[in-house]
């Protein structure tokens, strides 16, 4: 095989910003730590662990599955990921201890529902147990995640196979492979699985059509298809990938990636990383949300025609004022219940205005404000998003907080601008006070803030009205 010059190898996985609904799945042999004085410079674990403190800073995944660690690397990695990573996993030996392959979770992305780790033997309940032919003991973990973007449940496994036994390699995909079949969930596995992409090993796996190699189902490449295990050396084109990720056919895999990238002049592991960003499939929609969000709607349409004949012109134009506010909600494409809720904060804004309750009930006015300000502004944010004017939501949190109050006190301020214009120019009783005009920019700038922040952290969009990923392809190189 040719080796690349270092122009092409040297590559960037980051994938940017993407969308809540893009899980981004990250497989690695970290390579267990040896003495320094045991091995050559370039593999001890002081020389690698500033490499792969930088290479993880970068990328941070929303998934990373970790072969090899040694509780000290474990401790390592949870303090380079920081406190929104969390992981399970023990070690592999007898009283759980030694090597480990821990699964590390973005705990802003998803919920960890439960987990367990089995040995990889024909006692697989008894830790440190080995079959089948192999030296080692070799386990793998098993998690079941709740996506926060879509709601979709799904199962991470994470092993390292024996790289001296082929037989058991084999009989740890098959226990592997049924343990998916027969959790009837959605499926991602990670590992170094000593074997490559041609090897028996690998159709035991695939075998069936349970599981499927993310390589060869991605959209798209963010990398050429390097050999996983230069160890230590420069990687080659079409090698052997002896470190994968197989996901389950509902998964669509949107872009993988083979990191070849060198650190500060030096290889972190002796493995390269793999990487996939992967869509679960569908979310779990609420059919009856949406109908009640769709029967707001058209009660908020009708109630025009309610206030046409019993109520006076001026009061049933109000209400027709908001008719187009109504399909707002629908036209972004958000989910049924915040469509419901504002669809809900514009009628009750407009029949407020019928029945007086601004001028009956002092603090209406600010209690209006504040939901219709706030809903309002994540309505532009949406839609500045969907042509591309900012990040998508659920990607920067600082912005979006910020860009969804800007929006919101913006908007307040065009209101009263409105109210000014009509109490100099139409009718004097609009109600315009300098103490009203502060305190409900106050209050609408405030309440913008709190959907900023619903913004920033809870899925207000159907996975298919996302914006689009950024172009990976384009990160696919460095300068």
């Amino acid at each position: 095989m040719n080796h690349a010059p270092d122009a092409d190898r040297e590559v960037s996985i980051t994938a940017g910003e993407y969308p809540p609904a893009t899980l981004h799945v990250m497989t690695w042999n970290i390579r267990r730590l040896i003495p320094g004085q045991l091995t050559r410079r370039a593999d001890r674990w002081t020389t690698r662990a500033p490499l792969i403190r930088e290479a993880l800073s970068e990328l941070r995944p929303t998934i990373l599955g970790v072969q090899e660690a040694l509780p000290e690397q474990t401790a390592f990695l949870q303090q380079v990921l920081g406190p929104s990573h969390r992981f399970v996993g023990r070690g592999r030996g007898r009283h759980h201890a030694g090597e480990a392959t821990p699964i590390f979770y973005d705990t802003t992305r998803v919920e960890l529902l439960n987990w367990d780790q089995q040995a990889l033997s024909d006692t697989p309940e008894t830790p440190g147990s080995v079959s089948w032919g192999n030296i080692f003991p070799r386990a793998f973990v098993v998690a079941t995640f709740l996506h926060l973007a879509t709601g979709a449940r799904f199962l991470v496994i994470n092993t390292h196979l024996d790289h001296l036994s082929r037989r058991s390699r084999l009989r740890s995909a098959r226990v592997i492979r049924d343990h998916i079949h027969s959790a009837q969930l959605p499926a991602v596995v990670t590992g170094d699985f000593n074997a490559h992409q041609g090897s028996a090993t690998f159709q035991a796996f695939t075998s069936g059509d349970v599981l499927v190699d993310t390589w060869s189902t991605a959209v798209g490449h963010l990398t050429a298809e390097w050999g996983t295990f230069p160890n230590y050396r420069s990687p080659k084109l079409g090698g052997r990938r002896i470190d994968w990720i197989l996901g389950t056919p509902d998964w669509q895999v949107h872009r993988a990636g083979i990191n070849a990238r060198q650190y500060a002049g030096a290889w972190a592991s002796d493995h390269l990383s793999v990487h996939a960003l992967m869509i679960p499939p569908g979310e779990t929609g609420n059919d009856e949300t949406e109908t009640v969000a769709d029967l707001i709607r058209i009660g908020g349409a009708l109630s025009f025609f309610v206030a046409l004949a019993f109520f006076e012109l001026t009061q049933a134009a109000v209400i027709a004022f908001t008719l187009p506010g109504l399909l707002i909600a629908r036209f972004l494409g958000m989910k049924p219940l915040p469509d419901a809720i504002l669809t809900t904060s514009l009628i009750i804004a407009a029949w407020s205005n019928v029945f007086e309750l601004y001028t009956s009930i002092t603090w209406w006015d600010l209690v209006i404000h504040f939901i219709c300000a706030g809903g309002l502004a994540v309505a532009c944010y949406i839609y500045l998003a969907r042509i591309g004017a900012v990040p998508p939501p659920g990607t920067h949190r600082v912005a979006a907080i910020t860009l969804t109050t800007s929006l919101g006190l913006s908007l307040g301020v065009l209101w009263e601008v409105v109210e000014w214009v009509g109490f100099t120019y139409v009718t004097s009783q609009i109600y315009v006070t300098y103490e009203d005009t502060i305190s409900d920019l106050v209050v609408g700038g405030l309440g913008a803030l709190v959907c900023g922040i619903a913004v920033a952290h809870v899925p207000l969009l159907h996975e298919e009205q996302l914006p689009a990923p950024c172009d990976v392809e384009s990160l696919s190189t460095s300068p």
